[in-house]
């Protein structure tokens, strides 16, 4: 009964030009800077000794084009298939092809296969994104992404598939993934004991999952020698990756020896649609006792030693789970350039 099945699996497939008899184990799947990964027929596996005696070079089922990233702190791996050139090979070329693509993640909760648009054509151009959440720097080391390539018709063909060792690609682990800038300015004015923080704007902010673009608002938190934390924050702008607020929030302030040296400046990048679930802060910037990165150290430098002065500064937002230094005497200067900071990494 199987091999009758088989059979007709076969007949059928030959009738819409999908012969697996054509295909050759293992002709190469490439991403764009030539790393390769093995294809496979839909029905064949070769052996070992297959691989090493193979006389006739495998004429190949295509080259598929695709980056990957991986968000360490969103645990989300993102890839984008770019296009497939050459598709089933020189198999029946007179035929139109419907590709489509087909991923996932085999042993992982969420991994589950996700389709790609049915494009015609042997070259056929994707251009589309998938995401897998709940994808941890661990599962990098042991999971693998499966890529399937289909005949979309009547009844599907699987023309070729591949197998991607995440551990293969170590750079998935080497970039930082990048929460955004904010842009503002400061000033202390002595006279009217007056600390003025000015939220320019919030740009390349991420997006999270299915619930798409944030809706931001920004929050200024000012704690100084007497401990006591007074909070302010700005209006709410919806669905957005590059909020433009231009916004002046003030704060009563004496700008004494003693309490500039206990002055403690949090300013906070939230999520207004995940307030309820607790994790509503993307990023934060710090200015003050804790400032880390240069650029903030030397914001508020200049705003203390020039008084009356407005001072502009770009921060990269940093996750909230980094808590600052006590203080910014011991903190290392983040002096990293903003090109060794890209978020994730491409091949």
């Amino acid at each position: 009964d199987r091999s009758q099945g088989e059979g007709e699996e076969a007949r059928s497939s030959s009738s819409h030009g999908i012969n697996p008899s054509h295909y050759l184990p293992n002709a190469p799947l490439v991403s764009p800077q030539g790393r390769s990964h093995s294809i496979s027929s839909s029905h064949s596996i070769a052996s070992p000794s297959t691989e090493h005696s193979q006389i006739i070079p495998p004429s190949g089922l295509g080259l598929v084009h695709c980056t990957l990233q991986h968000f360490p702190v969103r645990k989300r791996l993102r890839v984008n298939i770019l296009k497939i050139e050459a598709l089933a090979g020189g198999l029946k070329p007179e035929m139109e092809m419907h590709a489509q693509m087909r991923l996932s993640i085999p042993g992982l909760k969420t991994g589950k296969e996700q389709s790609s648009e049915v494009k015609r054509g042997r070259d056929p151009v994707f251009n589309q994104e998938f995401f897998f959440d709940g994808v941890s720097a661990e599962d990098l080391d042991i999971r693998v992404l499966h890529l399937a390539a289909f005949h979309h018709g009547g009844k599907d063909f699987l023309i070729g598939d591949s197998q991607l060792i995440l551990h293969h690609f170590p750079e998935l682990h080497m970039k930082k993934e990048k929460f955004g800038k904010i842009h503002i300015t400061s000033c202390i004015e002595r006279d009217a004991r007056r600390l003025t923080i000015n939220i320019k704007r919030v740009d390349d902010l991420p997006k999270w999952g299915f619930i798409g673009a944030p809706d931001v608002c920004v929050r200024i938190s000012v704690m100084g020698g007497s401990g006591v934390s007074k909070t302010k924050g700005t209006r709410i702008l919806k669905n957005t990756t590059s909020a433009v607020f231009n916004e002046a929030v003030m704060f009563i302030f004496n700008p004494t020896k003693a309490e500039l040296a206990h002055t403690k400046i949090t300013i906070s990048v939230h999520d207004n649609q995940r307030t309820s679930t607790g994790d509503d802060v993307i990023g934060c910037a710090y200015l003050g006792i804790f400032s880390q990165d240069k650029t903030e150290l030397e914001q508020w430098k200049n705003t203390v030693e020039h008084m009356g002065k407005e001072y502009k500064g770009c921060h990269h937002l940093k996750h909230p789970s980094i808590s600052p230094p006590r203080e910014s005497a011991n903190a290392p200067v983040n002096d990293e350039p903003e090109e060794e900071r890209e978020e994730g990494f491409d091949f």
